[in-house]
């Protein structure tokens, strides 16, 4: 049984390394792992427990975080980064569809792009200094190539018919996680990171690992939670009293993650809960996500208009 092997391999793991980390969430993948883990290592001395504070957290996560920490008797580390979601979105550029669209969007957008239709070959030469995100844009990247702006129905058309008039830019995951784990990661000699990734999630992180465990730069990356399929889940949390946020119990969402991020396809349903459960909340990812927000609602009337076209 797949749960048997976690229980089994989960301190394995962790008796081979020695500063490990453990990324906490506050969501219900995170909340397994950590019964998991709690219920099967004995010695917690060299593992770290942390969280990291992207500054548009739910309170209703962080009001778990308590509760995890009394439940288990551990810290869990509210670690923030030099620039979150907030000043990210103010100072840089926001998130808009994808991270990978966002990122070849700021690119071009950084070296004065006019969202022009033309032959690569062309416009290399005007924008010499952007040669990936002019591939994307020019659709170099082999056909169906998920690569390729076309990958996305029209929104190429529907770019040069509506440029942006804000700037787009994928930093806020890069700032906001990436680059302050690392650090945590470098400052604490860890060796081991522990996070709650399931393949069955899909999405771009269940394509990027291709088992439980790989290496890189001398670190660990364990998921023990990889091959979990929901209804395994659902049988440890239930057999287990695993006990969630209100974000799910309450809110009723599914998953959790950075409040209304655009990134999220049901982004709309995510501020509609929150206009009634965390009113504050609302009120700042509207304004820091509201013009994405728009964009992407023009992008989808127009793919209607046009879809006889």
């Amino acid at each position: 049984m797949i749960i048997d092997e976690i229980l089994d391999a989960i301190p394995q793991w962790f008796g081979m390394h020695s500063n490990v980390m453990v990324s906490i969430s506050g969501g219900s993948d995170s909340d397994v792992m950590l019964d998991m883990i709690i219920n099967t290592v004995r010695d917690l001395s060299n593992v770290h427990f942390v969280f990291f504070d992207t500054g548009i957290e739910y309170r209703a996560t962080i009001e778990h975080l308590d509760f995890l920490e009394a439940k288990y008797g551990i810290i869990i580390e509210r670690v923030k980064p030099r620039h979150n979601v907030p000043y990210v979105c103010t100072h840089i550029g926001t998130a808009f569809i994808s991270k990978y669209i966002s990122e070849q969007m700021y690119r071009l957008q950084s070296h004065g792009f006019q969202w022009e239709d033309d032959d690569f070959d062309v416009l290399v030469k005007k924008y010499p200094n952007t040669k990936s995100a002019l591939k994307w844009w020019c659709n170099m990247y082999g056909e169906g190539s998920r690569f390729n702006i076309n990958k996305r129905k029209l929104l190429k058309e529907f770019i040069m018919d509506n440029p942006p008039t804000f700037n787009i830019s994928a930093e806020c995951c890069q700032s906001a996680k990436k680059a302050v784990s690392k650090q945590y990661v470098s400052d604490n000699n860890i060796d081991l990171i522990v996070t709650g990734v399931r393949k069955s999630e899909g999405g771009v992180r269940s394509v990027a690992y291709k088992s439980c465990y790989n290496e890189a730069d001398g670190i660990g990356y364990y998921r023990p939670l990889w091959l979990l399929m929901q209804e395994d889940k659902e049988q440890y949390i239930h057999e287990h009293g695993v006990q969630l946020s209100r974000c799910y119990t309450e809110y009723g969402f599914k998953r959790t993650g950075c409040a209304g991020c655009p990134f999220d396809k049901y982004y709309i349903s995510t501020l509609m809960k929150l206009a009634s459960k965390e009113r504050k909340l609302h009120r700042l990812v509207k304004n820091l996500f509201g013009k994405s927000y728009d964009y992407t609602s023009m992008y989808a009337k127009y793919k209607h208009d046009h879809r006889n076209t």
